[in-house]
């Protein structure tokens, strides 16, 4: 993919089209039509080109130099934590596969994060 396309609007295009119906599993989250909450965002980024950190887990993420902290979201951001993450959509909203009783879902960052414990923001440092 050409590096003009790599952005965070075609970012949460390709997690919401080529993603959004995905069902949940953890043991088979790399194969088509199945993910977990870190694969749904890796698998999301390999639609434009970018790799992802280490086995795409949430502790890669958060351990990798290409996804700094920041204080506020934007769009193609993530919200993560030890056991969770979802993709930004905007500054208080977002898109991730949850769980197998809910899949992937659309709501506030909060209501995605809830029950997960803190959470950080993260940029991918290619559009810091």
């Amino acid at each position: 993919m050409p590096k003009a396309l790599q952005k965070p609007s075609t970012l949460v295009t390709a997690a919401s089209v080529s993603h959004g119906n995905e069902k949940y599993s953890q043991d088979e989250r790399w194969k088509k039509g199945y993910s977990d909450c870190a694969s749904f965002v890796g698998k999301s980024l390999l639609d434009i080109g970018i790799e992802p950190p280490g086995g795409s887990t949430t502790g890669a993420y958060l351990a990798s130099g290409q996804w700094v902290k920041v204080g506020s979201p934007r769009m193609g951001d993530i919200a993560v934590n030890a056991r969770h993450m979802v993709l930004c959509t905007d500054g208080s909203n977002g898109i991730g596969m949850q769980n197998k009783r809910r899949n992937v879902q659309r709501d506030t960052l909060d209501n995605l994060m809830a029950n997960t414990g803190k959470y950080e923001i993260r940029r991918y440092r290619g559009w810091a």
